[in-house]
């Protein structure tokens, strides 16, 4: 199996700049940054799946941090139990690209993997 390499760490200041930078590129209406990320996602990208399954592992670890205690207390409402739902969209984009078939409502997540893989060039 070949080595994947990625262009940044996968770390969450990576992720929360990546994230930022995807959705100053969507307000930008930069559609040849998505059209990169879609193709990448379309042709299952190595890189792009492997950044897409850190990210979200990351994002999880996040969440954990900030909700864990909170979450897994019993005097807890069943609605601040609940999964985030950006770590959930971020697991689910990668799901999908990795069954080959890529949602276009999550291009924008495969515009940030894009960008933390090395695959979307232009930002």
């Amino acid at each position: 199996m070949a080595t994947i390499f990625l262009r940044h760490p996968i770390v969450p200041l990576t992720v929360e700049r990546a994230h930022a930078m995807a959705v100053k590129a969507q307000e930008q209406q930069r559609q040849a940054l998505a059209d990169q990320a879609w193709e990448a996602a379309r042709a299952k990208d190595a890189a792009l799946l492997l950044a897409l399954e850190k990210a979200s592992e990351v994002l999880y670890q996040m969440e954990e941090a900030q909700m864990g205690r909170t979450k897994r207390s019993p005097d807890t409402q069943f609605s601040h139990t609940v999964d985030l739902t950006e770590p959930k969209m971020w697991q689910e984009a990668y799901r999908l690209a990795d069954a080959g078939t890529p949602s276009r409502h999550l291009v924008w997540i495969y515009v940030a993997a894009g960008w933390l893989s090395g695959v979307v060039k232009g930002f």
